[in-house]
């Protein structure tokens, strides 16, 4: 046996650790994860690493009880069909920006919404698109003011 019997080995290495890279964060397998890139005109894009939610109940759920988002992620929610939306922040512990997606994939409107954990339903503010959209990112607030994303601005989205 010479020295290339290991090869096979490290090759297979190799390619199991490159796998490793291309997991959700914090270690959730649970779901789908693609990148959404905002480019916003004369500055930086931005590029968030977003969980998917695109079944009524993970819309349901978003980032209720969530105690954090690193800056880097963030939902994706995606519809079947163009259609007015409204969210709420129930049980929501985060502060967000709310960012509505045409289906041509430009920001329709974005608003910046304050968590509603352990406010009675009946209190918590509801904010709508105002226009059909096809998308939805939540991400954390303040995001889009620092990354002069607005509405027009064009959206990637790794579907």
């Amino acid at each position: 046996m010479g020295p290339y019997h290991i090869l096979p080995v490290l090759l297979a290495a190799a390619v199991l650790c490159s796998g490793c890279l291309s997991e959700p964060p914090d270690g959730d397998d649970d779901g789908n994860w693609v990148t959404v890139e905002f480019k916003p005109s004369g500055s930086e894009p931005l590029s968030l690493l977003c969980e998917v939610a695109d079944t009524d109940e993970e819309r349901k759920t978003g980032l209720m009880n969530r105690s954090r988002l690193p800056e880097d992620e963030g939902m994706l929610f995606v519809y079947d069909t163009p259609r007015e939306v409204y969210f709420w922040m129930k049980d929501t512990l985060i502060p967000l920006d709310i960012v509505f997606i045409s289906e041509d994939r430009l920001v329709v409107s974005i608003v910046e919404a304050e968590p509603g954990a352990g406010t009675p339903d009946s209190e918590l503010e509801i904010y709508g698109s105002g226009a059909p959209v096809m998308y939805v990112v939540e991400m954390n607030r303040g995001l889009s003011a620092e990354h002069t994303i607005e509405a027009g601005t064009p959206v990637h989205l790794g579907l």
